[in-house]
């Protein structure tokens, strides 16, 4: 199975709530740019699970007009506070799918590349539209492998 998570773009620094932060024009470059330099890669991803937070679902909206449609759900366990716990059991439960994009936040896309390839916390650095690659039998705290990080301009 192959697990790709992506931070989302860069965002306005306000808005009436942290929920409806918006991708400014740097972010939307910057998730453009991830998916265009890994889209072979990111061709074969079967599913898509977004955060519901405007900066989320916008990066995702960015990712279905390069890539084209794919199946893509809003899952609140992939909210900026989420538990750790609640994530890793929620993937655990995804092991009919082949190949999925996480679309998420800070702290979380760290905390679960970590969790899932058992390196300790500090390892994995997302800056915005970071994308990283992760392969594994299963999704479960250590039992992926990193493939890689990449990180945009």
């Amino acid at each position: 199975m192959d697990a790709f998570i992506l931070r989302h773009g860069a965002a306005e620094l306000s808005a009436r709530t942290d929920f409806e932060r918006a991708l400014n024009s740097r972010g939307r470059a910057q998730v453009a740019q991830a998916v265009q330099e890994r889209s072979a890669e990111l061709a074969g991803v079967k599913c898509m699970f977004v955060s519901p937070l405007l900066r989320a679902q916008q990066t995702a909206e960015i990712v279905l007009d390069q890539l084209g449609k794919r199946p893509a759900q809003t899952c609140d366990w992939l909210v900026p506070e989420a538990r750790l716990d609640r994530a890793l059991t929620e993937l655990s439960n995804l092991s009919e799918e082949s190949s999925i994009l996480l679309i998420s936040h800070l702290p979380l896309v760290a905390e679960l590349t970590e969790a899932l390839c058992g390196k300790p916390r500090g390892f994995a650095q997302f800056d915005t539209a970071s994308l990283a690659a992760l392969s594994g039998d299963i999704l479960a705290a250590g039992c992926a492998e990193l493939r890689w990080i990449r990180h945009v301009n």
